[in-house]
């Protein structure tokens, strides 16, 4: 097979000016620098954070139809240091992305309809590495858009399909207008605009346009509108076939015109050279069984990991359907043999029976067309069950809240209440003195159930059943809490259990109190803290000291650190909201 050696030379630029403008941060502005956005009194443009807000702005939906903006200066959005070799160096985070002024996506596109003027000025430092399709200074110029006087110069903007310096697809006017940096792409590349169906006039490009596909050119990568007065001098580079100076592919008018450009195109060699990627672009689920929820898969590129998150359950066996997209040529085995999807079963997950991860795995190998690579991958199904009514919005009366939510307070007097603000409901917990024992007691509220038991009063616990069922190892816990101590000694405490009970069933029984037959606390984490200047996510850590498998989870929280010895400042206020549990 004959081998093309490209040789790309660059020309060395002359960045009049560069060194004295200030660097762009990476910021969003607030607004232009001036003007009011009509013909006599444009938006202006002075710097990077100014440009990228008209960027935001267009991009959000923002209609500029009919506004007029200036550059005011030239504008450098990086350090052009090295600036030919940024998409080659992995050491670019130190770059500043520039997002393109309009977008298109499969499923929306915003177009830039307003005028543009550069009043010759030039950008410098546009960095743009991206696989998404409409890369550009402007990805997308509409048909009432009007792009000129404008320059880019040492820049790397590099994106899918319809790439180009100016802008990635223009319907609109691009006038005066010239691109002096690097374009890469697939098809659809060019200098100017990666696909024309506007008016380009008057422009002109030096910089390398490359393009692993077709439709690549100096001007336009396909032009169907008019390209008038336009030349090239730059290398322009196919591997496919459409390549030209000033049109890759032309289907319409190319007046007055001239490239002296180099002109790199297919290969003499049509015999193609198969792939030695073996990577995983992409991974789907489907047809999920009934009753199961998941999260979308969450893709461990480092790990070689594809995780599924069950949120939900249902009755029956957890299957759902897999399709993994791979690199261009690459095959599947194992438990993944088609690109088209596979159908995979599990046993069913629930919290009547332990979740064993060691059930939830299967492995598939992907090999690269040309066979040399192969990499391994597993598919591991997690279980991160939420707690009931973790919203708090549930209340069976206005005493005692409902799911698996339970408070030890209220048969002598009501601690636990709902509270609502704005249509959000919470739980107040709040530490008194019960008036017929005459007895401290804190607010709490906890999984589990409450026993009153007279005989037990000096020792609450004994009636305080707390655990619920639950199978899952979550590595924390947050909630939202809003906390008022009654004095200056008392704390409010969170704490988290996760218990494995191998008993008889149906008698399980947990107090905290560490002598309970037939439980191993597997897991658990603590917090205590003082006022909080009103609402505050706090955050409990699970510290696990066993590999066994959890059976019950125990939650609990209360406005007084010792309230379960009867210690605590009467007054202690406490506001429970969104307990959620993380993985």
């Amino acid at each position: 097979m004959k081998k093309l050696l490209l040789i790309s030379l660059l020309t060395l630029l002359t960045l009049n000016n560069v060194k004295t403008q200030v660097i762009w941060d990476g910021s969003i502005a607030t607004s232009f620098a001036g003007g009011d956005g009509t013909n006599l009194a444009p938006y202006q443009i002075s710097n990077g954070a100014e440009l990228a807000y008209l960027a935001q702005q267009i991009n959000s939906g923002h209609n500029y139809s009919d506004t007029y903006f200036v550059l005011t200066t030239d504008i450098l959005l990086n350090d052009t240091t090295n600036w030919q070799n940024w998409i080659e160096d992995n050491n670019t985070g130190h770059l500043n992305v520039f997002n393109p002024i309009g977008i298109v996506t499969h499923e929306t596109a915003i177009a830039f309809n307003g005028n543009f003027d550069g009043q010759q000025y030039c950008i410098f430092g546009v960095y743009i590495n991206s696989e998404n399709i409409y890369q550009g200074l402007f990805g997308y110029n509409g048909q009432n858009g009007t792009i000129q006087n404008l320059s880019i110069k040492a820049s790397r903007i590099k994106g899918n399909n319809f790439v180009g310096g100016i802008c990635g697809c223009n319907d609109g006017i691009i006038n005066k207008c010239y691109n002096g940096g690097i374009i890469d792409g697939k098809w659809n590349v060019a200098g100017i605009s990666g696909h024309n169906t506007g008016n380009i006039t008057n422009c002109h490009n030096t910089g390398i346009v490359q393009g692993t596909l077709y439709r690549i050119g100096g001007i336009a990568g396909f032009n169907g509108g008019h390209i008038n007065q336009c030349y090239n001098t730059g290398t322009i580079i196919g591997s496919e076939n459409s390549v030209g100076g000033i049109s890759g592919e032309n289907s319409s008018y190319i007046n007055n015109s001239y490239n002296v450009g180099n002109i790199i195109g297919i290969n003499n060699d049509l015999t193609p050279e198969k792939n030695n990627a073996a990577k995983l672009t992409g991974f789907t689920v489907s047809n999920v069984a009934s009753g199961y929820t998941v999260k979308q898969p969450n893709i461990d590129h480092v790990n070689k990991i594809v995780k599924i998150s069950v949120t939900e359950t249902g009755s029956g066996a957890f299957s759902f359907r897999a399709t993994a997209s791979v690199s261009n040529g690459a095959k599947l085995s194992g438990a993944l043999t088609s690109t088209n999807g596979n159908s995979l079963s599990f046993d069913a997950i629930g919290n009547s029976t332990p979740f064993n991860p060691s059930n939830y795995m299967k492995t598939f190998t992907i090999t690269s067309e040309d066979g040399t690579n192969t990499a391994n991958w597993t598919i591991v199904v997690s279980y991160e069950p939420q707690l009931a009514n973790s919203d708090m919005s549930i209340w069976t009366n206005d005493k005692t809240p409902g799911g698996d939510w339970a408070s030890a307070n209220n048969s002598y007097v009501t601690l636990t209440t709902k509270a609502t603000e704005g249509g959000n409901t919470y739980a107040r917990l709040e530490a008194k003195k019960a008036p017929v024992v005459s007895t401290f007691t804190a607010g709490n509220l906890f999984l589990g159930y409450f026993q009153m038991n007279i005989s037990q009063m000096n020792t609450p616990k004994k009636m305080t059943y707390f655990g619920i069922p639950f199978t899952a190892k979550p590595l924390s816990l947050t909630t939202d809490i809003y906390y008022t101590p009654g004095g200056s000694t008392d704390k409010g405490s969170i704490e988290i259990h996760l218990l494995h009970y191998d008993g008889p069933a149906g008698q399980f029984e947990y107090h905290t109190i560490g002598d309970e037959a037939n439980i191993t606390v597997v897991g658990q984490g603590r917090a205590e803290f003082g006022a909080t200047s009103g609402w505050e996510t706090k955050t409990v850590n699970v510290v696990y000291t066993s590999d066994l498998l959890p059976t019950h989870i125990h939650v609990a929280y209360s406005t007084s650190y010792q309230g379960d010895q009867l210690k605590g400042d009467v007054g202690s206020l406490m506001y429970v909201d969104n307990v959620k549990l993380n993985y």
